[in-house]
């Protein structure tokens, strides 16, 4: 799937995605992390969250399994319990920020 074609409320989502940025570290209530990142490919852009796994800025990650949901007002792309999470690559990627699909609540 691109992450163009990706809308709010899907489940079973498999995309190959670079990491751009890193936007931020929480907590659940359990003290786990939950790290927040933008990530792009070569159609656009979606904010994504995932729980105790540390991704770098550059990492190629292919995730099998995600879910979109609305967190703040924006589209967030989710790993879940389910997901396959693999590092594919390294800054090897090209990739179109826009449009940032976290934007476009449908």
């Amino acid at each position: 799937m691109n992450i163009k074609d990706i809308t709010n409320y899907q489940k079973n989502i498999e995309v190959i995605f670079i990491v751009i940025k890193e936007l931020g570290c929480g907590k659940t209530k359990e003290e786990n992390p939950i790290y927040t990142y933008l990530v792009a490919d070569e159609t656009g852009s979606i904010e994504f969250g995932i729980w105790g796994t540390y991704l770098k800025v550059g990492d190629i990650i292919n995730i099998t399994m995600a879910y979109t949901t609305p967190y703040k007002g924006r589209v967030r792309l989710f790993s879940s319990y389910s997901s396959e999470v693999k590092r594919i690559g390294f800054f090897t990627k090209s990739f179109k920020p826009e449009p940032n699909m976290s934007d476009i609540l449908k």
